[in-house]
């Protein structure tokens, strides 16, 4: 009934304490986000990574699927803002 959905409503409002990280990306994602901050192209994020650049293309989906992004740029600001990547 309505009060479940108020229910749902009020604990999506509240800071998910127990849950630091908004977006459960894998390590390797983190690293391919990384090295999209630096704007390295899919081929050298490849290189550097030692996988293929299909790989680089499916984990970049991955990426924008999950912090809901239409492109990479879009993703890293994103992931900047919510601590998910560092620069330094």
């Amino acid at each position: 009934g309505p009060e479940v959905t108020q229910a749902l409503i009020e604990r999506s409002r509240q800071p998910q304490a127990a849950d630091p990280d908004p977006v459960p990306l894998s390590p390797r994602e983190q690293e391919v986000l990384e090295l999209m901050a630096t704007s390295a192209t899919y081929r050298e994020i490849a290189a550097q990574l030692t996988v293929s650049e299909e790989t680089i293309r499916t984990y970049v989906k991955r990426i924008l699927t999950k912090l809901n992004q239409p492109n990479r740029t879009q993703a890293v600001i994103v992931a900047l803002r919510l601590k998910l990547i560092s620069l330094d």
